[in-house]
């Protein structure tokens, strides 16, 4: 199966698709590795740390590299942007918890602001769903790595459980004047 892994930032896409791509036996492409490596991008931001992506760049070069390949795992708070997958999986965190995480890495104040707004916004949800029809949301919210990692497997082998998963149960509006 061809799945994307996105999120917010901090919503532990990488630790949890690394985990996901050896359990399964299928290969992880994380989208930083491809921007960075490709420059598939159209600045740097000194800023807020962070490329500014070329997304029309960036869906050229993923349908070159992985429309030949039957499963991969894409990973990346941009993967969602990739038309040909099979499953789109976004993890969502709490906002408090979102903010400590990325805190905890050391992230300027502005970008945890910026990343806590988006998660509170739902933004990568309301971008995915004109693009997707096959969306599942999972909170990540306190829990272990492993107990998601075996969630989104269970996910990936038995679609008739993806109902359970559709977007908007997920609520974080309540955190509206969080900042």
């Amino acid at each position: 199966m061809r799945v994307a892994i996105t999120g917010t930032p901090g919503t532990g896409k990488s630790s949890v698709a690394e985990k996901v791509s050896k359990e399964l036996k299928c290969p992880l492409f994380p989208i930083e590795d491809l921007v960075e490596n490709y420059e598939l991008y159209e600045s740097y931001d000194d800023n807020r740390n962070s490329y500014i992506v070329d997304t029309k760049k960036l869906n050229k070069k993923l349908k070159k590299e992985l429309n030949k390949r039957k499963n991969f795992i894409l990973e990346g708070h941009l993967a969602h942007y990739f038309k040909e997958i099979d499953l789109l999986i976004i993890l969502r965190a709490n906002p408090t918890e979102l903010k400590k995480r990325l805190e905890s890495k050391g992230w300027i104040s502005s970008k945890v602001v910026e990343n806590v707004q988006a998660e509170i916004l739902d933004v990568i949800l309301q971008e995915s769903v004109p693009i997707h029809k096959n969306i599942c949301e999972i909170e990540t919210s306190k829990r272990p790595i492993s107990s998601v990692v075996q969630e989104i497997v269970t996910l990936i082998k038995n679609p008739d459980s993806w109902e359970n998963y559709q977007p908007g149960k997920i609520d974080w509006s309540g955190y509206s004047s969080y900042f």
